[in-house]
């Protein structure tokens, strides 16, 4: 009588997925290299943004609400290149793994996908309680 456990069956390092399954995830790498390459514009749209709002404050020197808005704009600034960076990072990973069938790539890559998906839930959470605070406090204000 054999002892082997169904985790020992397979040892190889290969990544085993059928034809279709292979075709979806190329698609999919594809529009998240796609996606993450629009981030990175429109993080470098938002850096030359920021850069102009910068030179404008240098020259109205005090203005607080203006500093609150150059500190949130430049903190979403580098949410947005960290969102792209590991998006990139699941897209050229996952097309590699699909070329070599290797797991380990494979693996890395959903990683990255994963990277991005608790990024973004996290910023999404942030993002909802900022939004919650604020209709609190209107609706504070408003019946008081």
């Amino acid at each position: 009588m054999d002892n082997k456990n169904i985790l020992d069956l397979d040892l190889s390092d290969e990544l085993h997925l059928n034809e279709a399954v292979k075709t979806n995830l190329r698609k999919a790498f594809k529009w998240g290299k796609i996606l993450a390459i629009m981030l990175f514009i429109f993080f470098g749209f938002m850096v030359l943004f920021y850069f102009k709002l910068l030179t404008a404050e240098t020259r109205q020197a005090g203005s607080s609400v203006q500093t609150l808005i150059t500190i949130l704009l430049l903190t979403f600034t580098i949410c947005v290149f960290f969102s792209a960076f590991n998006l990139l990072g699941f897209a050229n990973r996952g097309m590699i793994s699909l070329e070599t069938n290797n797991n380990k790539v494979f693996s890395i890559s959903i990683e990255s996908l994963k990277g991005y998906f608790k990024f973004y839930g996290i910023f999404l959470s942030i993002i909802t309680l900022f939004f919650v605070i604020a209709f609190f406090s209107m609706f504070a204000i408003f019946f008081n």
